[in-house]
């Protein structure tokens, strides 16, 4: 037995032999350049094939076709039984069924740099997994032998390689220390974000974007004990390490409270011991769900956030101290810490597990909630039923169908307020009681319980309001009686039945909006009702689509395009036999408008601001899978604009070029004028309505000059003082006139993030103030006290007529992030039903 072991040693010892340092393979040190992706890529698949401690996975591929790895490290041993572990780790969740047998494991997961241009993570990584491929030393051997680290060395490789690429070509032969040298100054789309510019530190929930569609599909195979998301701030701070800022949403357990503490005191000891500074429970809070420290504490980790200071520092930079912030210094802070969080994950290996299964048995038996069952009416849009329960059970999140009707009392989402409604047999429900309890109440919970109004993000996000379904959150326990998949409401035939006159398309949702693209490219024609009709004994809404055989004699196979479009997009046509209707003007009447192929063109560039326009951009792409033109912001005046039949505007800055837009919707043009991008409008001598109120509101509001007790206040509370005047990502109702087509499909309320500190005056008569703020608008969230005041009966987003174009004000984006499911409909009307 001693001689295999010998031999063993020896080979193990040539493998190691054979593993190149980062220099040797990189030909730099560690912090001495920015590696490329493709380089680090390199980088580790070399460790992997010369170490058998590391297993590398692709996962996925960016919107720029690059890869996305994980790594696995562990003993040769432990990783010939990944799926055992794996397998083992869900049966302690409850996500899969049957007994826990074999090898047991803690699992870590380290992931680096989720911002490509604070990459001082991702280098980190490298050191790291050089290290655990070749350290034979006793401490490296029990962390290999007793768990399991999972390492996401780039969760950003399209981010990071915009600003890597970017920087070697302003860098200096000699590096500028110098804050205010261009190296320093990022261009306007920065590597922060990815391929459309979103923020995918703020898209692990709700994962609109492909890289999180793919991290959280592989992170929910595994679900880690510890999850630690490495990022860097600005070159003037020191580092974070939670425990997080308040506020931290309730959903939080005791243990992992507790325990971020535990590991704090790790990272505490060798930063003192290194006399390096560092700060804690400050400025990052733990309240919105979709950060990666959330999430995965929402799945059962213990997710913390580390945060090096080094945005904008390059190679290196001048802090306001006199010292010089290196590169090489953020990446061993960062490798110092991971290191930390492997001791600790292994010193308290078994009460992580222990509390791992703690977290999910109160989560199937004793859900620490105040709604216990959520009920989905299945008389809901068919379309966005869909959509909100594949998003459901993507997230593990068990849905049921009711199967027994029944009388509750409970909160009603379309109404705000509590009532007694009736439960019927096709009603989906959501019971607290299983695996992902505490995800299900965060991401519907009517009215999340902030602690402390100073902080970081969105403080409602509930997700019946953003998909607008009539729903009912119920504090008593109602048990589905079988699984959605064996009585699904939303199961409707798409087969497209004979129909002699024309067919009826509902206008509910943004499955409609892609259904009637899909079909306008495939050159069929559709009009809109522009008034209510009753046909076959069934009433139907202004913006029902109606698509007749006679408007389409000239269209190539269109019985077979209409159908392949009806099931592609899974759209329930109604047959026609008639141009006659029971009420309403007959189907040939002017009353019904074509809808026609607009030519989209929207705003981007230095100028605009990136996230608001990669949420426009990604919409059409993406979401809607339309062709857009992106139009430069600088070279705005130089284009003819009356070629696209729509512009839109994200937020920005557009005052130069005012009088180029008042002139292209004169002549007929529409533009979509996106949070505070319609300020243009308010240029001194301005034509436009909406400028002119917006001049004199600010004209009546008198500067406050009272020296009174009330106006002094101590610098001490200088962070708060602001915040009776803002708006942290509350959730407002609205009224709508649902007859104006900017309202189509959406009914007489519509629920709404409002993130703008501004307040707008209503349009005069002749315009359109298609939703507007009532008296009851706030319904979830943070609003200051004095913005309360100011809310009431003010404008929400409308139209005003220009010449002979329109001018479409909304000052909530309604795409923002991508997850607000209605806000989609809402910009759909915008771009088509708006004439």
């Amino acid at each position: 037995m001693i001689r295999y072991l010998s031999i063993f040693l020896l080979l193990a010892s040539f493998a190691q032999a054979q593993v190149q340092t980062p220099k040797e393979f990189l030909g730099y040190e560690l912090g001495e350049a920015f590696s490329l992706h493709h380089d680090i890529t390199r980088y580790i698949q070399h460790l992997a094939s010369q170490s058998p401690r590391l297993k590398v996975t692709e996962y996925g591929r960016t919107y720029e076709k690059r890869m996305m790895q994980l790594v696995f490290v562990s003993s040769p041993e432990n990783l010939a039984k990944l799926e055992e572990i794996r397998q083992n780790n869900l049966k302690h969740a409850g996500i899969l069924e049957g007994a826990v047998s074999g090898l047991q494991l803690p699992i870590l997961w380290l992931a680096y740099s989720v911002h490509g241009n604070e990459p001082a993570g991702t280098e980190a990584s490298m050191a790291l997994l050089h290290q655990l491929a070749t350290d034979n030393s006793e401490k490296v051997q029990n962390w290999l032998k007793n768990m399991l680290i999972v390492i996401d060395p780039c969760q950003n490789p399209d981010g990071r390689e915009r600003y890597a690429h970017w920087y070697q070509t302003v860098q200096n032969t000699v590096t500028n220390t110098n804050p205010e040298s261009w190296e320093h100054i990022e261009p306007w789309a920065r590597g922060r974000f990815n391929h459309y510019l979103y923020d995918l530190n703020r898209d692990w929930a709700w994962q609109t974007q492909v890289e999180s569609q793919q991290r959280t599909n592989i992170y929910r195979q595994w679900l880690p004990q510890v999850h630690i998301d490495i990022h860097e701030m600005g070159y003037e701070q020191s580092y974070f390490f939670g425990p997080p800022a308040h506020p931290i949403h309730p959903f939080a357990s005791k243990w992992q409270r507790e325990f971020s503490e535990t590991i704090a005191q790790e990272n505490i000891q060798n930063f003192d011991s290194r006399q390096e500074p560092y700060f804690t429970k400050e400025v990052y809070d733990f309240f919105y769900p979709s950060y990666g420290d959330t999430y995965p504490s929402l799945h059962g980790a213990i997710g913390l956030t580390y945060e090096q200071g080094g945005i904008r520092a390059g190679l290196g930079i001048r802090r306001s101290t006199g010292d010089t912030l290196t590169f090489k210094h953020r990446v061993r802070n960062h490798w110092e810490a991971s290191q930390n969080t492997i001791a600790v994950t292994f010193r308290e290996r078994e009460r992580l597990l222990s509390n791992f299964r703690q977290f999910f048995q109160e989560n199937l038996q004793k859900p620490d909630s105040k709604y216990k069952t959520y009920i989905i009416k299945h008389t809901n849009s068919a379309g966005k039923v869909r959509k909100f329960v594949e998003f459901l059970q993507r997230n593990y999140v068990q849905v049921g169908v009711a199967g027994k009707a029944g009388k509750f009392k409970g909160y009603a989402y379309h109404k705000n307020q509590d009532v007694e409604f009736t439960l019927e047999e096709k009603d989906l429900v959501l019971t607290a009681y299983q695996p992902q309890s505490r995800l299900l109440n965060v991401l519907l919970e009517p009215h999340a319980e902030l602690e402390d109004s100073l902080t970081y993000d969105l403080t409602a996000w509930a997700l019946p309001f953003a998909y607008g379904l009539e729903s009912y959150a119920v504090k008593e326990k109602i048990l589905p009686t079988q699984k959605y998949e064996n009585a699904s409401p939303a199961n409707a035939s798409t087969r497209l039945p004979v129909a002699s006159f024309g067919y009826i398309a509902t206008w509910k949702d943004f499955e409609d909006v892609r259904f009637l693209t899909k079909a306008l490219k495939a050159g069929i024609k559709i009009k809109q009702a522009l008034n209510p009709f009753k046909t076959n004994g069934i009433d139907y809404p202004a913006g029902t689509l109606v698509i007749l055989q006679g408007d389409n004699k000239h269209t190539p196979d269109f019985v077979t395009k209409l159908q392949g479009i009806a099931e592609s997009t899974q759209k329930a046509l109604v047959t026609l036999s008639s141009g006659a209707v029971e009420v309403g003007n007959a189907l040939g009447s002017s009353y019904y408008v074509p809808v026609k192929l607009p030519k989209v063109a929207v705003v981007g560039g230095e100028g605009t601001e990136n996230t608001e326009f990669g949420a426009v951009w990604h919409h059409f792409e993406r979401d809607l899978e339309y062709p857009v033109t992106v139009i430069q912001h600088e070279i705005l005046s130089d284009i003819d604009l009356g070629q696209y039949d729509v512009l839109v505007l994200p937020t920005g800055k557009y005052a130069k070029h005012s009088e180029k837009l008042f002139d292209y919707v004169r002549q007929g043009g529409k533009l979509i004028a996106l949070d505070d991008a319609f300020h243009f409008t308010a240029q001194k001598g301005t034509t436009s309505v909406m400028g002119q109120r917006l001049n004199k509101m600010q004209e009546e509001q008198k500067p406050d000059n009272e020296q009174s007790a009330q106006s002094i206040e101590r610098y001490e509370v200088r962070e708060r003082s602001t915040l009776t005047e803002s708006t942290a990502g509350a959730i407002c109702r609205i009224e709508l006139d649902d007859t104006h087509p900017l309202a189509y499909g959406l009914g007489k309320t519509y629920y709404s993030l409002r993130l703008n500190q501004r307040h707008y005056p209503l349009l005069p008569k002749g315009h359109w103030n298609v939703g507007v703020y009532g008296s009851k608008f706030q319904v979830s969230g943070f609003i200051g006290q004095s913005m309360l005041k100011k809310i009431p009966n003010t404008f929400a987003f409308g139209v005003e007529n220009m010449g002979r174009g329109k001018l479409i004000y909304l000052p909530e984006t309604p795409v923002f992030r991508g997850f607000w499911y209605n806000g989609k409909m809402l910009f759909a009307n915008a771009v088509f039903s708006v004439k």
